[in-house]
């Protein structure tokens, strides 16, 4: 099983600066989880249409590549915990 969580942001952008740091002290905690980080200022703009990418930081969490849970906004550490939790167990 692969499990991952996406989050979309920008260089610019102070909250997913915030994101950022919560994932970073989550990522050795999570070994089984891949956490990548995408800016969107460098995709497609037919891919930010598809994935309804209105606002970021957006997370996504995906399992074997299925779309299990979005989040929009700044997903606080122990509420990120509760969702891997929740999601990939």
């Amino acid at each position: 099983m692969r499990n991952k969580i996406i989050k979309y942001g920008a260089e610019w952008c102070q909250p997913c600066k915030v994101q950022s740091k919560i994932f970073d002290n989550l990522k050795n905690q999570y070994m089984d989880v891949e956490f990548t980080e995408i800016d969107i200022d460098k995709l497609n703009q037919d891919t930010i249409i598809d994935l309804n990418i209105k606002s970021i930081p957006t997370l996504i969490f995906k399992v074997n590549d299925e779309i299990k849970f979005k989040h929009v906004g700044v997903l606080n550490e122990k509420d990120l915990i509760n969702k891997i939790n929740t999601i990939f167990n």
